[in-house]
Parts: structure tokens; sequence; C-alpha cells
């Protein structure tokens, strides 16, 4: 026999999964009325007013106008209501910090952007990056008050769950630091964090070039190496710890001595052609000054034969581990993002040859390689975005067997 209590304790979370899978509807068709909930749901009408109700006294849904009849009263339609909270998003990179705050559709109503040395360690960068927080909540637009979450990227692998960094090579001394109990601890909101280019590849198929992808790779050229992030079927793959993606790691050269001064990356994809070597080669060069950017170098590509060399160089390496990956895992979409390949055609270009001529043409026939759209924003972005997800997500199953889950609640979500 079934406890009341434990009765209760059903039908308390039927009531908030239920909840979640109309909420989650409601986000995704954008304008839509209560009978198309009851019919896509399969809940009934009375539920289905019930929660509308509560969704509308907490201000996260709103009746917008009047639809079209399909036979009997014209039916009240309903839209979600993308300003009802706010979320912080952070990009934590190598030498900088960026902060947005946006609403919940990654709209930037408020940026901040402070300069940061990973390699101080935790002991100096954690105080910086809560300082950065307290900043953006007291000059927020919005109000402290309409804040409801905060989300964090990271440039290297981390325990999902945890929010403890595992280990990261570009962040010496960060090894097993609990990030997200600490900002939990201080701020009090909803914390998530992951790496960084899952959140950049998040952020670039709800909103950039991989939208409309079923199965995307997006290849992250961030200020401290290369990254990847994967979705899919349409769900963000994290791996069994969460260190999927690490494609910088992938040897390319066997007998390669090249490697980033202190790593042990030797011959590797990140050590050929990440942005920080194609920097320290340049200045080897005499392409740029010493202190020559990221900037400098792609007007440089622009007139100088020999950089536009070392650019195409560099853009083969990267396609010959983009060949490797469509071959392995046959997306239809990969997304090449970071300040150089969304400002250089060129490489673009040289990345679509080099893969054309190394992967299985029926894979590359169904591929499109196209350069990021979303800019110097786009790991804050998805780091509000999965905040925003983990906001909205239903509540964990203990009995999921048992509760009758209706597929719709897991498949509208990043995060299962």
């Amino acid at each position: 026999m079934t406890r009341p209590s434990s009765l209760t304790a059903d039908l308390s979370l039927m009531r908030e999964l239920n909840r979640a899978l109309v909420l989650q509807l409601i986000r995704r068709e954008g304008r839509i009325s209560r009978a198309d909930i009851a019919k896509h749901t399969q809940l009934s009408r009375s539920t289905v007013s019930s929660i509308i109700t509560d969704l509308i006294e907490d201000s996260l849904v709103t009746e917008t106008g009047i639809g079209t009849s399909k036979g009997g009263r014209r039916p009240i339609i309903l839209e979600f209501n993308y300003q009802a909270n706010y979320i912080i998003g952070l990009d934590v990179s190598r030498n900088s910090v960026t902060a947005v705050i946006t609403d919940l559709n990654a709209r930037v109503c408020a940026r901040q952007h402070i300069p940061f040395n990973v390699n101080d360690g935790p002991q100096v960068g954690m105080p910086i990056i809560k300082q950065l927080i307290h900043t953006m909540l007291k000059d927020s637009p919005v109000g402290r008050g309409k804040i409801s979450a905060i989300g964090v990227g990271v440039p290297g692998p981390l325990d999902y769950r945890s929010g403890r960094t595992i280990a990261p090579p570009v962040m010496p001394g960060w090894d097993n630091v609990p990030i997200k109990d600490e900002l939990l601890q201080t701020f009090r909101l909803p914390i998530s964090i992951d790496n960084d280019a899952n959140l950049a590849a998040m952020a670039e198929y709800r909103w950039g070039a991989g939208q409309g992808a079923q199965n995307l790779i997006y290849i992250y050229l961030s200020s401290a190496g290369i990254g990847s992030g994967l979705i899919i079927d349409a769900h963000l793959y994290r791996g069994s710890i969460g260190s999927a993606g690490e494609i910088g790691h992938t040897t390319l050269n066997i007998t390669s001595e090249t490697s980033q001064p202190g790593s042990n990356n030797v011959g590797t994809l990140e050590a050929l052609a990440s942005q920080p070597t194609l920097l320290r080669e340049a200045r080897a060069a005499g392409l740029i000054d010493d202190k020559g950017t990221v900037e400098d170098f792609l007007r440089l590509v622009e007139t100088s034969e020999q950089s536009c060399q070392l650019l195409q160089q560099k853009a083969h390496y990267i396609g010959v581990a983009i060949a490797g990956i469509i071959n392995i895992l046959n997306p239809d979409r990969v997304v090449v993002g970071g300040i150089i390949p969304e400002n250089s055609p060129l490489m673009i270009d040289k990345i679509r040859e080099t893969v054309d001529q190394r992967a299985l043409s029926i894979a590359v026939h169904n591929t499109s390689i196209v350069a990021g759209k979303l800019g110097r924003n786009v790991v804050a972005l998805g780091a509000a975005a999965l905040a925003t997800e983990r906001l909205f997500a239903p509540p964990a199953l203990e009995r999921p067997a048992s509760l009758g889950l209706h597929p719709a609640v897991a498949s509208t979500s990043f995060l299962s």
C-alpha cells in the first residue's frame, strides 16, 4: 500500500513535471493556446488551465491576444515572458573575464569586460570573479531582484555536476577548485558551470550559425587554445566525466617537437594551430612585434603573403582534425568560432579545402562548414543559456519509471 506521505510527494512531483512540460512547450512554440497545449501534452484542459494560471501569476507567461477559431470560441494566445527573469553569464578566459546580463532569450542589457590572468591561480582569480559579479548585481539596469541565476564558462575540463575543475591544462593551480560551490555560498543564486567550448556550442546552436542543425560540431579557437563542443541529436554531449570535446589535445604529428612552453601537448592540434602558437610564430618571424595582437595579424594577412601562408598552415591543421571528427560523428554542420575564423574567410576556405581532401566524400557532402556568428560574447551567452535551462529544468526523478514522464520534458532541454 502507498503511504499518504509518499503519495503526496508523488503528486507534488507530478505537478512540477507537468508545469515544466507546459512551460517548455510555450518557450519552444512561441505563441500557443491552452487547447493546443492540452493537445500537445495530452494533459487535461483543467490541468493546463490551472498551470497557466500559476504561470501568469508568476509573470512567466502572458496572454497576448486572440487567435483564429478552429470551431467555437476564438482562443486566447499565450506567450513566454522573456523579461520575467534575467541571468548573469560569465566567460572566464586566459587573460580576461567577460560578464553579461541577459533576459531569458539572450538579449544583452549589460556587459563588462575586465583583465584577468588565469596563471595567478584561484587565490587571486576567484576574488576577481566574485567582485565582477558583485558589480554586475549592483549596477544591474533591471534591478538586483530580477537576477535569478548565474552561469560560468571556464577554459578547461571540469566535473559538470559538482562544478569542480579537473586538471585544466591552461589553468595552472586550478585543479579540483570548487568554483560552483564557492559562488553558491557567496551569492545564494543557482549556479551553472561548464567548459567554454560547450557553452559556445550551445549559444551558436540556439542563436547563431548552428541554428537548424541536428548534429553540430563547434570548434572554438580561444585565446587559450582549441576546444570543441559536441551537440548530438540536439543534446550537448559531455562524455562520462565531462571532458568530451578536447579536440585540441588530438595528436596530429607524432614526430613533432612543437609544444607550448611548460606543457606536454607535443604534436597536438593545439600546439600546432592554436591562437597562442600562431602569434608566437608570427612574432618570431618578425611579422608583428612582441605586443602585436590577433587583430594586428589579421590586418597583415590582407597584404603580406608570408602572413597569409602562416594562417593557411594553421587552417590546414584544423581542417585535418575536423575531417577526422566528420568521419567519426557525421555531423550536418561544423561551426568554427573565435576571433580569427569569424574575421577571416581565408581560414574557413582553407579548412573546407582540407576537409574536402581528407574526409569521406559521403560525409563531407552532407556537412556544411561555417564561421561562428556571435563574436566575443559567445561563451558568456552560452553560460546564460545553460543557467536558463537549469532554471526551468524539470525536477530530477528518483523513480522515473513509476511516474510516466512525458518524453517532451526531456527532449526540450540541453541538460538531458
